[in-house]
């Protein structure tokens, strides 16, 4: 029973361990966003950090080094950012492209382009699982004809026990 009592009292000193979700878009959308040097893929790319008790009591995490890059080669970086823990344990943040920097219809393409194409996927990933789904029932239906295959041969060729007997030179014979 103590030990109940200090694991839980120990508990309520330190705290369940918080998490900070963020999610980092890009405008114009799917910049290739890197986070502390590691390319992570095209935006949006959720992170989650655990939230120290000092930052909890501070108000706010600091993240650094995060990165978007465009497929015109135009990019930006954060250095830091605040994130403001009183707006919640799940924020968003945004790279906007640099206005001046030029090609900005080529980023607009390629995300379009990278639409169709994630599109094009997941229609090419339903038709595989209705195909997957017709392939599995096609086999059902094969296995209920054979096994109302089996049970009408079982019927046809059903044994039947014959008993003859001789009485005085006449034979009887009883089939079941």
């Amino acid at each position: 029973m103590n030990r109940f009592l200090v694991f839980f009292l120990a508990l309520l000193i330190t705290g369940c361990a918080t998490k900070l979700r963020v999610t980092f878009d890009s405008d114009p959308p799917d910049a290739v966003i890197f986070y502390d040097g590691s390319k992570e893929g095209y935006a949006p790319q959720t992170f989650r950090f655990d939230v120290t008790e000092q930052e909890k009591q501070r108000g706010f995490v600091e993240i650094l080094n995060t990165k978007a890059v465009w497929a015109s080669g135009a990019k930006t970086e954060t250095g830091s950012i605040r994130i403001d823990l009183k707006k919640g344990l799940s924020q968003s943040y945004t790279l906007q492209r640099p206005a001046g920097a030029p090609r900005r219809e080529v980023d607009i393409r390629f995300s379009q382009e990278l639409a169709r194409t994630r599109a094009m996927q997941r229609q090419a990933a339903a038709q595989e699982a209705q195909t997957a789904a017709q392939e599995r029932q096609a086999a059902a239906l094969e296995r209920q004809a054979a096994a109302q295959e089996e049970r009408a041969r079982a019927e046809r060729y059903r044994s039947t026990n014959c008993t003859s007997t001789n009485f005085g030179g006449t034979i009887s014979t009883s089939c079941y």
